[in-house]
């Protein structure tokens, strides 16, 4: 297999999750944004920082991004949010800012469980979830475990696109369970290369609104080895063995959920969303038009207005 067979897999790979790959840019945020890195100590995980942004004042609502990504994906919804609510984004283990740990402990649950120990360092309670893609997947299961012992921590959970039910196998998952070589294609090709092919092939169909600037920031993760590494071992796990477990905790989720979903999504359809709604206890379903599996990009006021609507029921 030659160099350029490896690229076009690359290409496959990144477009078939819909990567953002993103971090916030120095200097970008606005003044009223406060930016720290958070000491979290998860259960049955190694201490890590954790980089995140808060700005508002309210509910607390914290936004959880897809694989590959960074809190700066919510870029274009959080001025819209922030006048009505604090706002915090969390780069996930791995991810942006965040540390990036060599191990293996990628899977949704190990996420969540770095999630709920973030909440639990920031003493928030009463939080609105709202994740994207990987990070809705990790917002159910967080919710699951903290109902376990921790009532109260997490009250409401919305879903943006999100692979939450069993769905056939990517190619690009496929490719990533592959022995190596998808560590080699990441190192081979041009990090903004792939970035700029990742989002359109994740259904960014327009890139004007997406600067070289930020090109070169959604790159940044593949620029480490700790980067990619997240990236792959998070693709590698991001669907059960046995989704049955999951499945059957689903049903304890009493706290309101929305299950968001675009219409024309090529990565996650849109029956998973209405399937969702119709699954979860207390769900309520969201069809977006406008938009493919990145809405936050493609069609940000639609978030925003799902997001204030859902609330304020």
């Amino acid at each position: 297999m030659n160099r350029g067979w490896y690229a076009i897999l690359a290409v496959m790979a990144l477009a078939g999750v819909g990567l953002v790959l993103s971090v916030r840019p120095a200097g970008a945020q606005p003044a009223a944004v406060s930016s720290r890195q958070l000491l979290v100590k998860p259960e049955g995980l190694p201490a890590l920082n954790l980089y995140m942004e808060e700005v508002g004042r309210g509910r607390p609502l914290v936004l959880l991004h897809g694989l590959g990504g960074s809190g700066y994906a919510w870029r274009q919804v959080v001025p819209a949010l922030a006048k009505s609510y604090r706002v915090i984004t969390l780069d996930l283990m791995g991810f942006g800012r965040s540390d990036k740990p060599m191990h293996d402990r990628y899977a949704p649950a190990d996420h969540a469980q770095v999630v709920l120990a973030a909440l639990r360092a920031l003493d928030v309670r009463g939080a609105a979830l709202v994740g994207h893609s990987l990070g809705g997947l990790v917002a159910l299961l967080a919710t699951i475990e903290a109902n376990r012992g921790d009532a109260g921590r997490i009250s409401h959970v919305l879903l943006f696109n999100a692979p939450a039910l069993p769905q056939p196998s990517t190619e690009a998952v496929e490719f990533m369970k592959l022995p190596v070589v998808p560590y080699v294609v990441l190192s081979l090709m041009p990090a903004e290369q792939t970035a700029r092919l990742g989002l359109l092939g994740g259904g960014a169909r327009r890139m004007d609104h997406i600067s070289d600037t930020d090109i070169s920031f959604y790159a940044d993760p593949l620029r480490s080895v700790g980067g990619a590494h997240a990236i792959i071992q998070s693709a590698r796990q991001i669907a059960p063995a046995d989704p049955r477990p999951i499945l059957k905790a689903y049903k304890t989720i009493r706290q309101p959920v929305l299950a968001a979903g675009c219409k024309d999504d090529p990565t996650v359809p849109i029956s998973t969303a209405v399937a969702l709604s119709k699954y979860l206890p207390r769900a309520r379903l969201a069809v977006l038009e406008k938009c493919q599996h990145l809405p936050m990009e493609q069609n940000p006021r639609a978030v925003v207005a799902a997001v204030h609507s859902f609330l304020k029921r």
